[in-house]
């Protein structure tokens, strides 16, 4: 027969009581346990109503002392906001809009708490005793041992899409400029042509025609029958995926939010590299654009070729950023 663990079962631990978490254990280790949705935090929680570093737990001698460091939602223990408080078994703390519960199984001092099974019997004697129910024995001792405190609702905590925009349209673009000039280093040196001027010829091409090579006219200059063409499509495509996780990843952000900073982003930077390089001659920019609506002139076919240009960024950065969804990788019973 298995004897069970003496030391786990009498550690304190955070219990799930609300959406994936619920019914997870979660174990506090160490004199300082972090929580939020920050990476290094020991218990990472994927909520968007949950600041990076929300709260944390400190052990001192024989207590846990919960403290908020700054959130934007706040921490609430059975229905109060707090700055910092020394728990009890039973307590209900609710981070953002997630709800757990502290289990301390050493600690009996606590006989009853304001569970939502508690409320729900406070109500039902109130309703059965009418007016005047606060002077019922069981009302009156239903309303000495909780206390009904409206809670505000929490809102989204404020993403950081900026601290994460930076390194990714970097990276994003890097991929996307990089693959290709390689793709054409491999080409060139096929031929036996490769020198330094003809990659700086080949770069200053790719800026200059870097919006219209997501367009089905794009498409058709490399094709999928030979390996530079499969190199600049993967590069195309990765570059926005790769730039949509790590805005996500590093800003810490929802992923729609992510998606559309990325891709504003990868087209005004892509829009101001091209006229750099044309030196900023907007009278014949638009002759760079392939002809999607002939109709609409040169400048409308240039504005619904940047607007096609942007919801493919967006759709492959929003794939990206789905990709880097984060994980609690607290162990849980």
């Amino acid at each position: 027969m298995t004897q069970p663990n003496t030391a786990a079962s009498l550690a304190a631990r955070l219990v799930g009581r609300s959406g994936d978490y619920q019914g997870n254990e979660f174990f506090i280790k160490g004199d300082d346990f972090a929580i939020g949705r920050a990476f290094e935090c020991h218990l990472m929680l994927n909520d968007e109503m949950i600041s990076a570093r929300h709260a944390r737990i400190v052990h001192t001698g024989d207590q846990y002392e919960l403290q908020d460091l700054g959130s934007t939602n706040g921490t609430f223990v059975n229905g109060e906001k707090i700055d910092k408080k020394v728990l009890r078994t039973g307590d209900m703390i609710m981070f953002g809009g997630l709800t757990f519960e502290f289990v301390r199984p050493v600690d009996v001092s606590r006989t009853m708490v304001a569970t939502p099974e508690a409320m729900a019997e406070l109500a039902k004697a109130k309703a059965a005793a009418g007016p005047g129910a606060a002077s019922a024995p069981a009302a009156g001792h239903a309303a000495a041992s909780t206390q009904v405190v409206k809670i505000p609702k929490p809102h989204p905590a404020h993403g950081h899409v900026a601290v994460g925009l930076i390194p990714g349209l970097l990276m994003g673009l890097l991929i996307a400029y990089v693959l290709p000039l390689l793709a054409a280093a491999f080409q060139m040196n096929k031929a036996g042509s490769l020198t330094g001027a003809d990659l700086l010829n080949t770069l200053r091409s790719w800026v200059v025609g870097f919006p219209g090579m997501y367009t089905h006219e794009g498409w058709k200059i490399f094709g999928l029958r030979t390996v530079p063409g499969i190199i600049v499509l993967v590069g195309l495509a990765l570059g926005p995926i790769v730039g949509g996780f790590l805005v996500r990843r590093i800003g810490r952000c929802g992923a729609f939010a992510a998606a559309l900073g990325f891709s504003l982003g990868y087209v005004v930077v892509s829009f101001v590299a091209q006229a750099a390089v044309l030196k900023f001659a907007f009278a014949g920019i638009s002759t760079y654009y392939p002809g999607i609506v002939s109709t609409l002139g040169a400048w409308g076919n240039m504005a619904v070729v940047l607007v096609y240009f942007a919801g493919i960024a967006f759709i492959l950065s929003f794939f990206g950023a789905l990709l880097s969804r984060t994980h609690n990788y607290q162990t849980h019973t």
